[in-house]
């Protein structure tokens, strides 16, 4: 049976700008407060400025969409990373989308034991390099049934045992020949197991999952097809890993996930999903514009009229309106600027 894909769920509709604001804005806002707090006790300044400043103008036109904001991209902003993980779940679906009628899906999920935060650096490091080694000659399977794939990273915290677990979510595209009894090259889940355990050197693996991507999940073995993008389009990491009542433990974890992260891809395509991302003219969900997220995000019109909201006091409030013949008011003092 084919897999017809469905489309996730699109991005929530608020009834009105203050709604959005309220529910979606706010609370990403708050926590990246936090986090800023934590840069400034650990020194670093830099971080500090942006992560502080990330979302505090948000414009809106006339139509209630976002326009223009100030995003900072730092790797654990949680209003950066909520926007980021939007734009990946609109790209993976788009591509999946686009090769459904070729290939079928399966989702994968690689796993090792949690490690300390001092071997979490080097040990992201040969996630990645065994991964890579997963499609060599030496696993024949991988390079011979596994046509395309998209590979994100998540990285949780657990803040009883302070132990980091790293781990990585694929969807990867199949022939629709795959999943038949003659095809030799199947990967089952022992073979990936034992693959996986020799290119990280770690008997001590147990715990690796490879399923059935389709429309419903229909028993053991299967994940919905949306669930699988969702998963893979999600935080590397959230809030609620790095940020604790303890600012002890805040700043621990905020400076290990800092260091382990930096100057790393969080993600990575490779065969007919690389390919389909750039038929598609999809830009860089890690590193590209996080203002335009989906297909109904828009760039303003020069004749609209648009509403600029600030972070002030706790809150976001409607600072300026920037009239379409040129002029802006001052919505706090009422004054009409030129």
């Amino acid at each position: 049976m084919k897999c017809r894909f469905k489309k996730p769920e699109k991005t929530k509709r608020y009834n009105s700008i203050t709604e959005e604001l309220r529910e979606n804005f706010k609370p990403r806002k708050k926590e990246g407060i936090k986090l800023a707090q934590s840069y400034k006790r650990l020194n670093n300044l830099r971080y500090y400025d942006r992560v502080k400043e990330c979302g505090s103008l948000l414009d809106y036109n006339s139509s209630d969409k976002l326009v223009n904001a100030n995003f900072c991209k730092n790797r654990l902003c949680p209003m950066c990373n909520w926007r980021r993980s939007m734009k990946l779940g609109f790209n993976i679906s788009k591509v999946v989308e686009y090769l459904q009628k070729d290939y079928r899906f399966i989702f994968i999920t690689l796993t090792i034991p949690s490690v300390t935060g001092d071997k979490l650096k080097e040990t992201i490091i040969k996630m990645q390099k065994a991964f890579t080694n997963l499609f060599s000659k030496n696993h024949v399977n991988f390079k011979k049934s596994i046509k395309g794939y998209f590979k994100a990273l998540e990285v949780t915290f657990n803040n009883k045992t302070t132990g980091y677990h790293p781990h990585f979510h694929v969807i990867a595209a199949v022939n629709p020949d795959y999943f038949k009894k003659s095809n030799k090259y199947y990967i089952s889940r022992d073979y990936l197991l034992k693959a996986w355990q020799k290119e990280m050197g770690d008997n001590s693996i147990k715990m690796v999952r490879i399923e059935i991507c389709r429309d419903k999940k229909t028993g053991s073995g299967t994940k919905n097809i949306r669930s699988a993008v969702v998963e893979t389009a999600k935080y590397t990491v959230k809030s609620k890993d790095y940020i604790f009542k303890s600012y002890k433990l805040t700043d621990e974890v905020v400076s290990t996930l800092t260091d382990a992260l930096a100057h790393r891809r969080l993600t990575s395509c490779a065969g007919v999903f690389r390919k389909a991302i750039k038929l598609l003219e999809l830009d860089d969900a890690e590193d590209g514009d996080l203002l335009h997220v989906d297909d109904e995000s828009t760039d303003d019109a020069p004749d609209e009229t648009i509403y600029r909201y600030i972070w002030r006091n706790d809150n976001y409030i409607l600072a300026y309106i920037f009239n379409p013949d040129g002029t802006a008011t001052d919505v706090i003092s009422g004054e009409v600027v030129p």
